[in-house]
Order: C-alpha cells, then sequence, then structure tokens
C-alpha cells in the first residue's frame, strides 16, 4: 500500500511538472539563419551531444547553459527564468523543399513528444529549401519560465524530416533545470 501511494505520488507528480513544462513550448520564439548569417566554428560550445540520425550533425549547441557546470560535466543546466537557444548545424544530404519536425524529451522512463510550435520547420526554425551538401542552420529561442519544475536529467531529441519522411538530421543532448 505504501509502495501504491509513493508510485500514486511520483505520478502525479510529474504529471504536474510535464504540465508546468507546457509555457515552454507556448512562450517560445524562433530564428532562422542561412550559411552566409552563422558563426564560426569558434564559437561552438563543448556540451555533449549525438548524432542519431545519418551523420549529417556537424554542431549542436545550446546558449543558456550555467557556464561553470558546463564546463565541469559537459552537460547542460539551464537557469528557470531565463532565454534558452538550442543551435543546431548540419548539412542535408539531398534537395528538400519542405521540412517538418519532431521533439521528443525523455524523463526517466517516460518519454513524450514536445509537440513543436510548428510542425513546419521552414516557417519558424530554418530556412528552405534546404539544398543537398549545403550547411543549414535550425535555432530556436525560447524563454525557460521561472515556476518550471527542476528536472536533473533531461533527454531531449529533435529530429528533421523531409516531405517523404525521410531523415534529414538528429540530434540528442542531456539537459536539466536548475
Amino acid at each position: 500500500m505504501i509502495c501504491q501511494q509513493t508510485f500514486n505520488s511520483s505520478s502525479s507528480m510529474l504529471i504536474l511538472s510535464l504540465l508546468l513544462l507546457l509555457p515552454v513550448i507556448t512562450l517560445s520564439k524562433t530564428i532562422s539563419r542561412r550559411a552566409s548569417e552563422q558563426e564560426s566554428d569558434a564559437d561552438d560550445g563543448i556540451m555533449e551531444y549525438n548524432d542519431c540520425g545519418i551523420g549529417n550533425l556537424r554542431r549542436l549547441k545550446v546558449m543558456g547553459c550555467e557556464p561553470d557546470e558546463e564546463m565541469r560535466s559537459r552537460f547542460c543546466l539551464l537557469t528557470r527564468g531565463s532565454n534558452a537557444s538550442l543551435v543546431a548545424k548540419f548539412i542535408a544530404d539531398g534537395d528538400y523543399p519542405t521540412v517538418s519536425t519532431d521533439v521528443r524529451i525523455k524523463i526517466g522512463f517516460l518519454e513524450f513528444g514536445y509537440p513543436p510550435i510548428e510542425y513546419d520547420a521552414c516557417l519558424h526554425y530554418v530556412a528552405c529549401p534546404l539544398h543537398k551538401d549545403e550547411l543549414s542552420v535550425a535555432r530556436v529561442i525560447f524563454p525557460i519560465p521561472s515556476f518550471s519544475p527542476r528536472f536533473a536529467n533531461m533527454l531531449i531529441t529533435a529530429r528533421l524530416y523531409g516531405p517523404n519522411s525521410e531523415l534529414i538530421v538528429c540530434g540528442q543532448a542531456r539537459a536539466g533545470l536548475i
């Protein structure tokens, strides 16, 4: 009985925490840039990321991390009540007139879809059309409300797909909210 109450309390807290993340989704702002506007390689962060796609991801950077913690752990800790941005540099393996997004978050054993602010990535995240062998940048800027719950370890997976659901790029990074 105590175990069941603990599980129910934990489940309730997790659901409440997920609901508190919804403002992050709805308040997000996005910016896209072309290769001519991109930063140099010298500006790349040191955070660790995983290319979970076909090897097209060149850089993944989260700006807004706690710098001391990032330097020590190569793990991004985002501060509640501040702004953060995610920048992905990648090379498309083909020409894509349209691009769609899929973002998922995994906390513990629970994985859920992070409803994209806009399914059509061309409207906000990346400058379309994408051209084969051209360096592109996808960028999203979002506020982190101060009332968001603290999470020690989240796995964020972001994917871009072409018009026929073909994978263009996939990146994963670990983050936390403090």
